[in-house]
C-alpha cells in the first residue's frame, strides 16, 4: 500500500543529493554537503516505515512483497553502475586502482560495503578515499542492513500490540543515538560507517511515520518549523567539513532539519513545501538515487585521469553533467521499468529475485578474477616491473627503520668489521639516502650507522603530534644524542637529513595527499605555531649542529629533495591508462620557491665552522627537476628517492664532502 505522494519530499531529495554532489565536487560553501546522506536516511525511514505501517494496519503486509520492492528499486541501477565502473576501469584505471575497485565491488553488490570500508580503515574524508569508485555505496549498505530487521520487527510489534510500535521506535532510536555519540569519541571511523551509529537517523523518520507526523501543527507553527528545517540543513552544509566529529550530536542538525520539513508539510502547503515542490526540484528528486550512484564514480575517474584530487573546473563540470545525463537515462530506461509490478511488470517477482542474484554472482565472479590477477596487470605487463622497482624500499632501509623503531639501536652499513665513522640521522628522507650511501662507503672502505625513523626530523626536544607509526620522535632523538656521547671516537661525520620544509611551512607539497602533523615542544606540550615554525627549526637544528661540532665531529646537513607533489608512480601508471598528466618535470623555479624558507635557514648554518650543507637541487635539477631518468622513476611517491635514484645521486651529492674529510682525519690520527 503506497503512501500519499508528496512532491515536497522529492524536492527534499533534490536538496539532499545536490548537497552531496556539490560537496564531492569541491564547490565552495558545500564542505558539509555530506550531510545530504543523513537527509536521505530520514526520508527513507519515514517512507518505508510508513508504508509498512499502512500495510500492517490493512492486513496486507508481505515480506516477499517488501523485498521485491527493494530489489526492483535498488539493484538494477546499482548493478549498472558497478558494471560501468568495471568496463570503463578496464581502460582508465591502473592495476592498483582496478584492484581496489574489485575488492569493494562484492561488498557493494551484497550491501556490506560500509563494513568493508570500515575494516579497511578508509577514512571517508581522507585523500585516498577520493580515488575509491564505490566508496559512496556505504550508505546503501546501511539502509539495506536496516531493512533486514525492521519489517520483521514491525510485524512482531504489530502482532503484540500496534500501540507499542511508536514507543519501541523511540526507544531504539534513542539507544542508537546514544551509541553514535559514544562511538564518535572512541571509534570515529566505525561511527561514520556502521549501522548501529546510523540507525537512529532512519529511526527519526520511522518515529515521524508511526505517530509524530500525524500531529497537525498550526499553520503558523508549520511555516516556522519548515523554515527552521531548511536553515538547519543549510547550516550543516555550510559550516561542517571533514574535521567535524560525525555523526553523533553534529548529525542532529540535518536529521532534525529533514524531519521538521517532512512534518511541517504533512498537513499544510507551507512556503518551504511549495518551494520544494517546484518542477526543477521535483525532477532532480526523481533522479536523485541514480544521480547519487553516478556522480561519485564519474568524479573518481576524472581524478584518476589527472592523478589529483584537485581537478580543473571544466573537467568537474563535464563529470557532473555526464552524471546528470546518465542519471536521467538510467532512471527512465532502467529504474522506472524495473519498478513496475503486477500486469505492467517487465519481469515477475521470482524472475526479479533470480536475476538479481545472478547479477550479484556475475559481479562477484568478475571481481574475483580481477583480484586474482592483482588488478589485471596484463593490460600493461611492462609497467609492473617499473612500479615495483620504484616503490620497493631496499632491504637495508627496511632493516634500519625496523632496528631503530623496535630496538632503539642504530643499524650498521658500509664496510663491515670497522669502527663506524659516518652516522646518518633523520626521517624517511634521510633513510632514502641509505642505498647510495651504503655503496659510497663500501667503495671507500668506510663503515657507517643510521638512526632513521619515519616522520621524525633530527630536532631534539620536539615530537610529532598524532604521529604514532614509529617511536616517539623525542625519544628517538634523545637516544641518538646519547649514542654520540657514549662513543666519542666513532661517528666522525654526522649526516642530518629530513624534509625540513614541511616543518617550516607546516604543509605538504601542493597536490600531495595526507595532512601535516605539527611539531610539539616536549617542554611545554604545545604545538609549534606557524609563525614560530621557522625559528624553532633553525634554533633546534643550530643547537644540535653546535653540540656535535663541539666534540670535534663534522656535520653535513642534506637539504630537501625537490618535491614532485603528486605521486610519481601514480602519474606514470595513469599515463599508461588514458591519464591526462604524465611525468612532466617540476620547474626548478617552483622547486626553489618551495624550498626557499628552508634554504635560507640552511645557508646561515652553512657559515658555521664544521657544518656543510648539501643541496640536492644542484645534483638533481637543471632548468627542471625530472621525475624519471631513462625511463626509470626517481621517486617512490611524490618526494622520496627510489633505490635507483639514491644509488645514482648520493655518491655525487655526498662523495666529495664526506670521503675526503674522513681520509684526512685518519691521516691525522695515524
Amino acid at each position: 500500500m503506497a503512501m500519499e505522494y508528496r512532491r515536497d519530499i522529492d524536492g527534499l531529495r533534490a536538496v539532499a543529493v545536490l548537497a552531496v554532489v556539490l560537496c564531492h565536487a569541491g564547490v565552495p560553501g558545500f564542505a558539509g554537503g555530506f550531510v545530504g546522506v543523513d537527509v536521505f536516511f530520514v526520508i527513507s525511514g519515514y517512507l518505508i516505515c510508513g508504508i509498512l505501517a499502512r500495510e500492517l494496519e490493512a492486513g496486507e503486509f508481505s515480506l516477499a512483497g517488501f523485498y521485491e520492492r527493494r530489489v526492483r528499486r535498488i539493484l538494477p541501477p546499482l548493478f549498472l553502475v558497478i558494471a560501468a565502473c568495471f568496463a570503463l576501469g578496464w581502460f582508465l584505471l591502473p592495476p592498483p586502482a582496478y584492484l581496489d575497485l574489485a575488492r569493494s565491488a562484492i561488498p557493494a553488490a551484497l550491501f556490506w560495503s560500509n563494513l568493508h570500508f570500515r575494516n579497511e580503515g578508509s577514512d571517508y574524508f581522507a585523500i585516498d578515499a577520493e580515488f575509491q569508485p564505490l566508496l559512496h555505496t556505504w550508505s546503501l549498505a546501511v539502509e539495506e542492513q536496516f531493512y533486514i530487521a525492521v519489517p520483521l520487527a514491525m510485524w512482531l510489534v504489530w502482532t503484540i500490540g500496534r500501540r507499542a510500535a511508536l514507543p519501541a521506535a523511540v526507544l531504539a532510536t534513542a539507544a542508537s543515538f546514544a551509541w553514535s555519540v559514544h562511538m564518535v569519541d572512541t571509534t570515529p571511523t566505525g561511527a561514520f560507517y556502521l549501522l548501529q551509529s546510523r540507525a537512529w537517523e532512519l529511526g527519526v523518520g520511522a518515529v515521524l511515520a508511526l505517530g509524530v507526523a500525524r500531529i497537525a501543527l498550526p499553520r503558523w507553527l508549520a511555516e516556522a518549523v519548515g523554515v527552521l528545517g531548511i536553515f538547519a540543513i543549510a547550516y550543516a552544509t555550510y559550516r561542517y567539513d571533514g574535521t567535524t566529529p560525525f555523526p553523533g550530536a553534529a548529525a542532529l542538525a540535518p536529521v532534525l532539519g529533514a524531519a521538521a520539513i517532512i512534518w511541517a508539510g504533512q498537513h499544510h502547503a507551507t512556503l518551504t513545501s511549495r518551494l520544494l515542490s517546484l518542477g526543477p526540484m521535483v525532477w532532480v528528486g526523481l533522479v536523485s538515487y541514480a544521480l547519487y550512484l553516478w556522480h561519485w564514480p564519474a568524479l573518481v575517474l576524472v581524478r584518476h585521469l589527472y592523478v589529483s584530487v584537485e581537478i580543473p573546473v571544466p573537467a568537474t563540470v563535464l563529470a557532473l553533467a555526464a552524471s546528470l545525463l546518465l542519471a536521467w537515462l538510467s532512471t527512465h530506461w532502467v529504474e522506472h521499468p524495473m519498478r513496475r509490478r503486477g500486469k505492467r511488470a517487465v519481469i515477475g517477482r521470482n524472475a526479479a529475485f533470480v536475476l538479481g542474484g545472478l547479477a550479484a554472482l556475475a559481479i562477484a565472479g568478475i571481481a574475483s578474477l580481477v583480484v586474482r590477477s592483482e588488478g589485471a596487470w596484463s593490460r600493461a605487463p611492462d609497467a609492473r616491473a617499473v612500479i615495483e622497482a620504484a616503490t620497493t624500499r631496499s632491504a637495508l632501509e627496511e632493516q634500519c627503520r625496523a632496528s631503530w623503531r623496535e630496538a632503539g639501536a642504530p643499524c650498521e652499513f658500509g664496510t663491515s668489521g670497522r669502527e663506524p665513522q659516518v652516522f646518518l640521522w633523520g626521517d624517511s628522507h634521510a633513510a632514502s639516502l641509505l642505498p647510495g650511501l651504503d655503496d659510497l662507503l663500501k667503495k671507500n672502505g668506510v663503515a657507517g650507522a643510521a638512526a632513521v625513523s619515519t616522520g621524525c626530523p633530527p630536532l631534539p626536544g620536539y615530537r610529532r603530534a598524532k604521529h604514532g607509526e614509529d617511536m616517539d620522535c623525542a625519544a628517538m632523538n634523545a637516544a641518538a644524542v646519547r649514542l654520540l656521547e657514549e662513543r666519542p671516537d666513532a661517528y666522525r661525520t654526522v649526516i642530518l637529513g629530513a624534509r625540513w620544509i614541511t616543518h617550516i611551512a607546516q604543509a605538504n607539497a601542493p597536490g600531495e595527499s595526507g595532512s601535516y602533523d605539527p611539531l610539539v615542544s616536549v617542554q611545554t606540550g604545545e604545538p609549534v605555531s606557524p609563525d614560530r615554525a621557522a625559528a624553532v627549526v633553525e634554533e633546534a637544528l643550530g643547537t644540535l649542529a653546535g653540540q656535535i661540532t663541539a666534540t670535534g665531529r663534522s656535520v653535513i646537513i642534506v637539504a630537501g629533495i625537490p618535491e614532485q607533489g603528486s605521486d610519481v608512480p601514480g602519474r606514470y601508471l595513469a599515463s599508461r591508462f588514458g591519464g591526462l598528466t604524465g611525468l612532466e618535470p617540476v620547474p626548478l623555479s617552483a622547486a626553489t620557491a618551495r624550498e626557499a624558507p628552508a634554504q635560507a635557514i640552511l645557508r646561515r648554518l652553512d657559515q658555521r665552522p664544521g657544518v656543510t650543507v648539501v643541496n640536492p637541487l644542484i645534483a638533481m635539477c637543471d632548468a627542471n627537476c625530472p621525475a624519471e631518468q631513462g625511463g626509470i622513476l626517481l621517486y617512490r611517491d611524490g618526494n622520496h628517492l627510489t633505490v635507483f635514484a639514491s644509488r645514482s645521486l648520493v655518491p655525487e651529492m655526498l662523495g666529495k664532502q664526506l670521503i675526503s674529510p674522513l681520509y684526512q682525519h685518519d691521516e691525522r690520527v695515524n
